[in-house]
């Protein structure tokens, strides 16, 4: 059986601040994807980066994917707009949050694999729990066990225990 490997990086442009860009050691990201309506990424990372985050105010926030060591991918990108410092006894955080309203693109048909959970509400909607390697975005279709469903919305979260993606038509 193939070892297969995600990553994760972030981004902090400096383009719109005339600096480098800032990358990102991230301990944490939450994501939320939708169509045309405000989608939100939110980063956490260690509070040594507060003077070069705070020299890039109007930064955007990029996350990348890199499976099994290729090419980093752009997963989307949201306006950096709010800044969160939370200090605790021996360490300190910062949480990087945006919000932007976007296109996906395309949309394409996604066999998914690593299915974690699948779960059908009662109203009819599915919900699914996939694995990292699976590349969704809002309006794709998901093509899973002989069922397809156009997805409205996507979740991820990454952290110290690993990464959960959610789906949902």
């Amino acid at each position: 059986m193939t070892t297969r490997t995600v990553t994760w990086h972030g981004i902090l442009t400096g383009t719109p601040d005339s600096t480098t860009d800032l990358y990102l050691p991230l301990q944490s990201i939450q994501a939320t994807l939708r169509e045309s309506t405000d989608s939100y990424i939110s980063v956490v990372v260690s509070d040594t980066l507060q003077a070069e985050v705070n020299a890039r105010p109007n930064g955007i926030i990029e996350i990348y994917k890199t499976k099994d060591g290729g090419t980093p991918a752009l997963v989307y990108s949201v306006n950096f707009n709010n800044l969160r410092l939370d200090q605790g006894t021996r360490s300190g955080t910062l949480t990087l949050s945006g919000r932007s309203t976007a296109s996906f693109g395309t949309p394409a048909t996604v066999v998914l694999t690593d299915v974690v959970k699948d779960n059908l509400q009662t109203s009819g909607l599915r919900e699914l729990e996939i694995g990292a390697h699976n590349d969704i975005k809002p309006t794709d279709t998901a093509d899973y066990d002989s069922v397809q469903t156009v997805i409205d919305l996507v979740e991820i979260t990454v952290n110290d225990n690993g990464t959960l993606i959610r789906i949902a038509e």
